[in-house]
């Protein structure tokens, strides 16, 4: 499936430069490092050309190059390579501070704008934080300097604008109708600044202690300045105060700050989002405008936007302690104080990474990993894309592991995915889990995940091994070398017997005791020979969830019933959507195989069994074992534009047919529609209602604010069951609003010759 590089933090520049020269690298070669060594020297080079322009001599300099170098935010960053160059906004600083002649005005707008144009294939929020200075500086300079034509400010933002969108299309960053969703909904605020973020040493400091937050996701907002710094600060400001009152010194002209500072102070609102917080309070709220609440879900990261305003900070507080009237000696003498606190207090964040030099070594058994992936094609971490499998961030040493052998891998980190590519993925696996895996494919999963494998077992059809807490799981068709499985004969046998016995039914008789007011929903449910697979959400419309202590599912026809006991499952979106608070443990998932599923149609219900051992049976619409036919209709063929629609898949094998996708009418909800499949030729038209597919992917793609959750459709049916033919494939979708209906006409056909 893949990902774009851009979304997965590896600088597209770098990484399309050094592709040039791939062929004589070495085969390990990476860039980071040269990247962080880079933007030191660059951060260092544009703080000494800011200093310059205030004329502070070379040795104050240094003493203010070493705060700069070694600010916490910085070196917090070290997690982040493509988010370390800061440079890149101190020298943003650098060109609004800088006054060019006439002559010189247009070359150094354009050194800004090709800055800018950098940073928009070094890292989206770099550019989205420094694009604003194509607009302040050209501003500053018509209006303040009297350097440029004010007919040409804005030329150098369209300019950037217009490459930065064609390069971003030219790599693959962006694509027109994708559906890789940029923006991420409702996560505008998650991530927002706290407003004690300049003191809140996050237990990084040698001094301060950590302070409250609203949540652990205000780590984007650490600020913190360091001790030396914040001292320097309460100083210089208490002395601007002090010689105000004393001295009478009149304020400087400090209009042609003003767009920088309203940038500064637009993107801080920006940061602290909506939501305002104060330590582990949130102070208010505010509603904001659509406009901004879209780019706050593209930009989630919002916390970050304070960094041009945590750089002004640093440069303002120095550059007016350094310019007032104390003695030079005595500035000497109190900034090697500071900066000897500063280095101290901020020691636990310069050492706890506890970084050793070397070629990096996995916890892994590298030799053991590398044979076994040696035989497959395929590696895939189950659950995939699951970046935490056994503990944090292990997809690092497994994908490492990975790279060494060429072989792809259903994880990793990216910062936008294919959510419609990734769901097919996702759908795809379960169903080859529940029928014949690919010889070719190598499982990694944990023990939280072993019951998935659980109809494999049962068939007999796969074998296990066991390394580092870590089980691997193929086809017994492909034959690992034996030094690589006696080791754990013992662990793989016990899972083995644990997990191939077929379900354990109770057969009873079907209850008399029924209730209608189960408001249920299946999300996912597959069956097919022994094999019955669901998930999903079941509650009592007036009564309290947790007021039942076991959950069964049943499976019942007129003559039987038979249950089956399965967990439940938090399910605090549940609770969410339907703004009640006892609904988290509504959630359902079950696996059951049995021999007894085999040729019977059973209806699908629910046995709750209360406090006072009181069973209350509730059946759905759900049957299994039960093949749909379509049937003629003499619905009328309206094309209505109003429905948005995928086919995904019109399959016809053998001696049945198979179509699925995903259909909505936009601004509804797809809780209540009703989706039918039509089938057209010449005045026959056939009809054929779907099954409801859980599908998340196209909520976050399309929702807009709407649940589009239960979009997904699938039918399967005989083909002999619609006569031989060319067939124009139809949807049906029942509009809520006007109560009908609404029909469009795909360009899909199904040619079924019987």
């Amino acid at each position: 499936m893949g990902s774009n590089i851009g979304y997965t933090d590896s600088l597209p520049f770098l990484a399309i430069f050094f592709k040039i020269f791939s062929s004589i690298l070495p085969e390990f070669f990476q860039y980071l490092g040269l990247w962080m060594f880079v933007s030191y020297l660059l951060l260092a080079y544009y703080t000494l050309k800011i200093l310059d322009i205030y004329r502070i001599n070379l040795y104050l300099s240094l003493l203010m190059l070493g705060f700069v170098l070694t600010n916490p935010v910085l070196i917090f960053r070290a997690m982040h390579p493509a988010l370390f160059g800061h440079w890149i906004l101190v020298a943003g600083i650098y060109f609004y501070l800088l006054k060019p002649n006439l002559n010189q005005v247009h070359w150094k707008n354009i050194q800004l704008s090709s800055l800018i144009v950098f940073s928009a294939l070094i890292n989206p929020y770099l550019f989205a934080m420094v694009f604003g200075f194509s607009i302040i500086v050209p501003i500053k300079q018509a209006f303040f300097d009297k350097t440029l034509n004010p007919k040409k400010i804005i030329l150098y933002p369209a300019f950037i604008i217009l490459i930065v969108v064609s390069f971003w299309y030219i790599i693959g960053f962006i694509r027109f109708g994708s559906a890789v969703n940029m923006n991420v909904g409702n996560s505008y605020g998650i991530y927002g600044l706290n407003l004690n973020s300049l003191v809140n040493s996050f237990g990084f400091s040698s001094y301060l202690p950590s302070l409250n937050k609203v949540s652990d996701y205000q780590y984007e907002g650490y600020m913190y300045m360091g001790l030396g710094m914040l001292i320097l600060m309460f100083f210089s400001v208490v002395y601007r105060l002090y010689s105000s009152f004393k001295h009478r010194k009149p304020m400087q002209d400090g209009r042609k700050y003003l767009p920088l500072l309203i940038l500064s102070i637009l993107l801080s609102l920006f940061a602290m989002t909506g939501t305002i917080t104060f330590g582990k309070n949130i102070l208010f709220e505010i509603n904001l405008p659509k406009i901004v609440m879209q780019l706050g879900e593209i930009f989630r990261a919002s916390a970050r936007f304070f960094w041009l305003s945590y750089y002004l900070i640093f440069f303002a507080t120095f550059i007016y302690f350094t310019r007032s009237a104390f003695p030079l000696n005595l500035k000497y003498i109190l900034l090697s104080i500071l900066i000897i606190v500063q280095f101290y207090d901020i020691k636990p964040i310069l050492t706890f990474r506890n970084l050793e030099y070397g070629s990096y070594k996995t916890p892994l058994d590298e030799e053991k990993w590398d044979a076994i992936f040696k035989q497959f094609d395929v590696i895939c971490t189950y659950p995939p894309f699951e970046n935490h499998l056994l503990s944090n961030m292990d997809y690092q040493d497994i994908d490492y592991l990975a790279l060494k052998e060429r072989k792809p891998i259903t994880n990793g980190y990216v910062a936008r995915d294919n959510a419609l590519e990734s769901q097919k993925f996702k759908n795809g696996l379960e169903l080859e889990l529940l029928s014949e895996i690919n010889p070719e494919y190598l499982f990694i999963t944990t023990a939280n995940h072993l019951e998935s494998f659980r109809t494999q077992f049962v068939k007999n059809t796969i074998n296990i091994t066991f390394i580092d807490r870590y089980y691997f799981i193929y086809s017994k068709n492909k034959h690992l070398p034996q030094q690589l499985l006696d080791e754990n004969n013992h662990i793989s046998d016990s899972i083995r017997r644990i997990y191939s016995e077929q379900s354990n039914f109770q057969e009873c008789k079907p209850w008399s005791l029924v209730d209608s007011n189960l408001v249920y929903n299946f999300e996912t449910i597959y069956s097919n020979d022994m094999v019955l697979k669901a998930s999903g959400w079941a509650f009592f419309e007036n009564a309290n969830n947790t007021q039942f202590d076991s959950l069964f599912v049943a499976l019942s026809n007129d003559e039987k019933c038979y249950i089956y006991p399965i967990n439940k499952a938090l399910r605090p979106d549940v609770n969410a959507h339907f703004k009640r608070s006892d609904l988290e443990n509504s959630g359902f998932n079950f696996l059951i195989l049995s021999d007894s599923l085999v040729n019977q149609v059973l209806q699908i219900g629910f046995a709750f069994k209360s406090k006072g051992n009181v069973i209350t049976y509730c059946p759905t619409h759900k049957l299994i074992n039960d093949e749909q036919i379509p049937k003629l209709t003499t619905a009328l063929i309206n094309n209505n534009s109003n429905v948005n629609f995928n086919l995904e898949k019109v399959l016809k094998e053998n001696t049945s047919i198979e179509i699925s996708g995903w259909a909505y009418i936009p601004k509804q909800n797809s809780a209540e529609n009703t989706i039918k499949v039509l089938f057209i030729k010449d005045n026959q038209i056939f009809e054929i209602e779907t099954e409801k597919i859980y599908r998340e992917d196209v909520s976050q793609a399309f929702g807009s604010g709407f649940n589009l959750n239960a979009s997904g459709f699938k039918i399967k049916f005989r083909a002999n069951s619609i006569p031989s033919g060319i067939y124009q494939i139809g949807i049906a979708i029942f509009d809520l609003d006007s109560q009908k209906y609404l029909i469009i006409v795909t360009n899909k056909i199904l040619e079924n010759h019987n």
